[in-house]
């Protein structure tokens, strides 16, 4: 299996949803694969209306990659990737379905160059066209990297996308609306990545039905989802720059309210034009921040979701602890045995915090290299807390076992402390000086010269 590329694939197909229906539909799923009992299938319930991830179930395959999933969701769609039992999250395969039937045959095969072909069985047309779009996305994936150094226009048709969903529905004769929307919304998806994203391709141009399109629900249940539909709308307010000014952002609004109508993607577009600026800012002195928080309020107060406007605000607020020289956040957490710790119990040290998750794959990369760090250093003024975010208390405690971690092992608990630090993506590593004040946000890497250069100067 090409692994570069199944890298990438993990990337594409991170499909995740607010129509609950009342009554589930249970089905019962026959697969057979061409994969064996060194892989296994995490099936997984689809969040319509949210990319958040829910939890699932994790089915190891027979032997001839044969299994059986029996089940209901309550959206009545699921989620399939396929990965090797060793978990080093290189994909076999990964779709969705519908449960539209009491037992459907799934018969498929993988290979590098075709991905996912379904073979004769007893499938659902839907669950075929929805299967055999994955694959094509998969497909073109390959190809637009394969030919990454040519020139796109002439090597990749991105027309196809939406050439290819057309053909699935008419060939398979797909009626059921939720089926449609969802391969529209994804084909547009893949489609305006490339046109929005990529100003070397201009085969590409938005379809003038793109907004009508993606003014679904489904939008929400892809992780780029917003993203994507921001950047047409940064070109429908005449934006050019990434970073945008309050008085854009204003503007924006207006833009939002006349083109969506749905008013949770309306919602989830303002709060990311408003998230975005505040994670972008940057304090430079206390009177030019406190004149610049009057100008958010006042954008905010156009909002009206109080909950978001106190969230938003809040954010504003609490960016006050990422800048030089504020104190230590005076919030609690709990170590291993679940005993309450703070960090103002550190009075008179130097503390270097590590943000990690026992999920996030370059966290764990610097595991060695903070316990080499703290090692090192241990005869220095310097406590080394290593602060969890992990969800599963039970993997976490796994996983600093596993590890051999040693020292402060704490977890995030109900602290909020990502949320005051404004923290957006781990590892974050943080230096706070020996006074209890923030000396340095965005720390070097305990892998990195730099942080043994800097504890050398303390």
């Amino acid at each position: 299996m090409n692994r570069i590329f199944t890298k990438i694939i993990i990337a594409s197909i991170i499909i995740s949803v607010s129509a609950i229906k009342i009554i589930a539909q249970q089905t019962t799923f026959l697969f057979q694969t061409n994969f064996d009992n060194n892989y296994s299938a995490y099936i997984s319930p689809i969040n319509k209306g949210s990319s958040d991830a829910l939890s699932g179930v994790e089915i190891v395959l027979n032997e001839d990659g044969s299994f059986e999933w029996n089940g209901s969701s309550a959206s009545n769609w699921i989620q399939v990737i396929f990965m090797p039992v060793t978990k080093d999250k290189q994909l076999g395969a990964s779709f969705p379905l519908i449960l539209n039937k009491e037992t459907e045959n799934i018969n498929i095969n993988y290979t590098d160059t075709t991905c996912v072909s379904v073979l004769d069985s007893d499938i659902s047309p839907e669950n075929r066209s929805l299967i055999e779009y994955s694959s094509f996305i998969n497909q073109m994936m390959r190809e637009r990297f394969m030919n990454r150094n040519d020139n796109p226009a002439e090597t990749f048709n991105v027309n196809n996308y939406l050439i290819k969903v057309d053909n699935l529905i008419n060939q398979y004769n797909i009626t059921d609306r939720d089926v449609i929307d969802y391969l529209k919304v994804l084909s547009y998806m893949n489609y305006a990545n490339i046109a929005l994203f990529n100003d070397n391709d201009s085969s590409a141009s938005i379809p003038s039905d793109f907004i009508e399109v993606l003014n679904n629900e489904w939008v929400l249940s892809f992780y780029a989802g917003i993203n994507i539909l921001d950047k047409f709308l940064d070109k429908e307010s005449n934006i050019t720059s990434n970073r945008k000014t309050l008085e854009e952002i204003k503007n924006k609004i207006d833009v939002i309210n006349n083109k969506v109508s749905n008013e949770h993607i309306k919602l989830k577009l303002v709060e990311s034009n408003l998230s975005k600026f505040v994670n972008s800012y940057r304090i430079i002195d206390r009177e030019s921040y406190n004149k610049d928080k009057e100008k958010f309020e006042e954008v905010v107060a156009l909002l009206d979701d109080s909950k978001l406007k106190n969230k938003l605000v809040r954010s504003f607020d609490n960016l006050l602890y990422t800048s030089k020289g504020s104190l230590i956040p005076d919030v609690v957490f709990k170590d291993t045995e679940g005993n309450e710790v703070n960090l103002q119990s550190f009075k008179g040290k130097y503390i270097y915090i590590d943000l990690w998750a026992c999920w996030c794959g370059p966290c764990l990369l610097e595991a060695p290299h903070f316990s080499k760090l703290e090692k090192d250093y241990k005869d220095h003024n310097i406590e080394f807390v290593s602060l969890s975010l992990d969800l599963d208390k039970k993997a976490w405690l796994n996983k600093v076992k596993e590890l051999n971690y040693e020292g402060n092992q704490w977890d995030v608990a109900d602290s909020g402390f990502d949320k005051i630090m404004n923290i957006r993506g781990i590892p974050h590593f943080i230096l706070y000086d020996n006074e209890g004040k923030l000396l340095l946000y965005n720390a070097p890497r305990p892998s990195s010269k730099e942080i043994r250069t800097i504890f050398d100067n303390l």
